[in-house]
């Protein structure tokens, strides 16, 4: 039974937010350059519900810090 893959950062962004372009994931890694702690992050805000994906960019890692 092969293992399953971690879903890649950007598929974990798109889950909880929207699908995001390169420069989008340049700020994201940019603000948290920790892709431990940036998993356990979208991984509570996608419990919470996510965001709207017409959200800015800015306001959806604000709501990532705030999901701490």
């Amino acid at each position: 039974m092969p293992i399953p893959t971690p879903a890649t950062i950007m598929e974990c962004v798109a889950v909880c937010y929207r699908p995001i372009n390169a420069q989008e994931f340049s700020q994201l890694k940019k603000a948290y350059p920790d892709e431990a702690v940036l998993r356990k992050k979208l991984a509570r805000l996608k419990r919470n519900g996510g965001v709207d994906p017409e959200m800015p960019l800015g306001f959806f890692l604000q709501a990532l810090t705030d999901s701490a």
